[in-house]
């Protein structure tokens, strides 16, 4: 697809000089501070976003807790193994490895033989065959004790082809051992059913039992994040992060919600629970590991808690909701108390964790509005119950601002922070852009910690299910959403964070679409919508400027403001299927001559509904150039043309009189 510099749009210059000059006349001064900043949300489990996705973790089923049909631990099956060799796979839940994984899996086979035995995993669709260390790690014991071989290998999906392979002499006795080992792969194989193979030599073997059986390729800066998924994150310079959240912290039911003490510490007294979405959760992703992995990237939490409401519509009752309460008071004192001052504080420690977490905000519960039942609930008791006592753990824990589930609950003057949801079509968002202009400032903050369009809006039915729900982000959806979302920033002082959701799709399990980032087990494409979601996170405006328009908004759209590095940035969005000429007037001169260099970042196109996905990642990519002289005009002004379908960002660098 042919994209188009402000300057060079592939229209007639006679219709351009024909239309009528828009004119944005920005005020010299700051007309209100923002906090408006960009929150990374990855909702656990849904497409496959952390097993399977950002958490980096390779084998799939690596303790046998999936496959089964009941949400209890310690009831899964053999799925995604396979016996190698001839052995015999079996699985038993004597002389287990933990209390949290119960299962394990005994290797038997004919020892009288050359060769190996064991067991294969085909992974999370497939195992990446790259030139990478990779690191094994697995326990393994025998009632007998023998010296036993074992050999980890990288295949194919058929096991006939060893791309690398590693093998280590192991003693073995009837108390579980840790056994670690790397395999140096020099091969890159784009096979997208590669596997793994866990094997001991034959002839020396007795009957093993294996547990937790693991392979991570390189991560990301030391933590357990996928690298390439995590660096695509980090490029968008996220002010935030919202974990757990999402119907994976409510859970299906009351036994599958997420429990925060059983997922900290050693992975191995995790024993994760059904997925929300799909297969199941290991909780491997959770707590500490997102936190250190987005404070690497200078991102603070918005840390959600279970508040008493499950997806089957159920409410605790407020005669039982106490203990649930405790709950998650004890989760605030396991992250903020002060080092070694509390038994808690001392678990973090244990745990990996030694100084407390710095935590903004915390969200009680997640969409309690979905159902009469959880909005009915959550204004009557379990609002009140959950901020008492969490505010009572965090009254001397620096300023952490609560956040209400639900925008609704009343009486209003009770309200904290408020958390609103928006799936829709392009045009309802474009709408939106001057929506907060005119709500109260009465010291709450409304988040808007999901947000996307998901339609075209051409169909009839719910946007949800109809024929025009959207399987990538389109171009003029993305546009869409920087008309939404200048309209957040424009509001940065009643609104502190804004995520687009969900984050992350693996192409070979999908349970929601449209998505920031697509992928499988081989690479990531970017959407249309990430580049949106990039020049925001990349541009952040510190201070809001009031702009005069010399005619309505629309097609034509804007957020200007400074920056805190002491630029002023320009946002425009043209919603048109034809390009429109506009000038910027910065008003009192704000320091920046026709010799002022900047940059002019853009995302454009003449096809609306185009796309990207892996068969075409780069259909749709932005371009940034410098400033021209030819882009200023007579009494400091910028004077551009805006393809259609098109979303601008402009930097200049702010002069000495520039407004602090």
């Amino acid at each position: 697809m042919r994209l188009f510099s402000a300057l060079a749009c592939a229209i007639g210059a006679g219709l351009v000089a024909a239309q009528q000059q828009q004119v944005l006349t920005v005020s010299p001064t700051v007309a209100k501070k923002s906090q408006f900043g960009l929150c990374a949300f990855i909702e656990n489990n849904i497409n496959s976003a952390t097993d399977g996705g950002i958490y980096a973790e390779l084998i799939r089923n690596r303790a046998f807790q999936e496959g089964g049909t009941s949400s209890n631990v310690g009831t899964g099956t053999l799925a995604y193994w396979n016996a190698t060799g001839g052995a015999k796979l079996t699985l038993t839940k004597a002389s287990p490895l933990s209390q949290a994984l119960p299962q394990s899996v005994l290797v038997s086979g004919n020892s009288s033989t050359s060769g190996f035995l064991g067991l294969r995993n085909s992974g999370f669709f497939g195992i990446p065959v790259r030139a990478h260390r990779y690191t094994v790690v697995f326990y393994a014991r025998a009632n007998s004790a023998a010296q036993t071989t074992f050999k980890a290998s990288l295949t194919n999906s058929a096991g006939d082809k060893v791309f690398a392979s590693a093998t280590k002499l192991v003693s073995l006795t009837g108390q579980w051992q840790k056994v670690e080992m790397q395999i140096d792969s020099t091969t890159q194989d784009n096979a997208r059913d590669n596997a793994f193979a866990l094997e001991m030599a034959k002839g020396t073997s007795p009957v093993v039992q294996l547990n937790f059986i693991s392979l991570f390729p390189p991560t990301w800066k030391g933590t357990t994040a996928r690298a390439d998924l995590a660096q695509a994150i980090a490029d968008l310079k996220p002010v935030y992060f919202r974990l757990p959240g999402g119907n994976s912290l409510e859970g299906n039911n009351i036994a599958e919600r997420f429990t925060w003490s059983k997922a900290v510490g050693d992975v191995i007294t995790r024993p994760g629970r059904k997925g929300t979405w799909v297969g199941w959760d290991t909780d491997g992703y959770s707590l500490h590991e997102a936190y250190k992995l987005f404070s690497q990237m200078g991102a603070q939490p918005i840390l959600g808690v279970f508040a008493g409401y499950t997806l089957d519509q159920k409410a605790v009752p407020q005669s039982q909701l106490q203990p649930y309460v405790d709950e998650v008071a004890n989760q605030i004192h396991y992250l903020l108390d002060p080092q070694g001052s509390s038994a808690l504080a001392k678990q973090r420690e244990q745990d990996g964790q030694p100084e407390p977490w710095k935590l903004p905000y915390v969200q009680i519960g997640n969409e309690d509005w979905l159902s009469e039942v959880g909005k009915t609930t959550y204004d009557q008791y379990r609002l009140d119950a959950f901020s008492k006592d969490i505010t009572t753990a965090t009254s001397s824990k620096g300023n952490v601002k609560l956040i209400a589930s639900s925008p609704y609950v009343s009486p209003k003057s009770r309200l904290p922070d408020v958390d609103q949801h928006d799936y829709n079509t392009p045009d309802n968002f474009i709408r939106r852009w001057s929506e907060r202009d005119s709500w109260a400032r009465n010291n709450t903050g409304v988040h808007e910690l999901e947000f996307a369009v998901i339609n075209t809006g051409k169909c009839q039915g719910s946007l949800y299910s109809n024929a025009c729900r959207l399987k990538y982000p389109t171009l003029i959806g993305a546009v869409a959403e920087a008309t939404f979302m200048m309209g957040l920033e424009r509001n940065g002082d009643i609104t502190p964070s804004a995520a687009y959701a969900p984050l992350f799709h693996n192409v070979a399990s999908v349970q929601w679409t449209p998505d920031l980032i697509a992928f499988d087990s081989q690479g990531l494409v970017k959407s249309t919508s990430y580049y949106t979601q990039w020049a925001f996170g990349n541009n952040r405006i510190d201070g809001i400027h009031t702009v005069k328009s010399s005619a309505p908004a629309g097609p034509l759209y804007w957020s200007v403001g400074t920056s805190t590095d002491n630029a002023y940035i320009i946002k425009l969005t043209n919603v048109d299927g034809s390009a429109h000429p506009i000038t910027v007037q910065l008003d009192g001169g704000l320091g920046f001559s026709s010799t002022t260099t900047g940059t002019l970042w853009q995302l454009s196109g003449t096809d609306k509904e185009a796309n990207n996905d892996l068969s075409k990642p780069n259909n749709v990519l932005p371009t940034t150039r410098a400033l021209a002289p030819s882009d200023f005009g007579a009494g400091r002004t910028l004077k551009l043309t805006l393809p259609p379908n098109s979303f601008t960002v402009v930097r200049l660098p702010a002069g000495a009189d520039s407004p602090k």
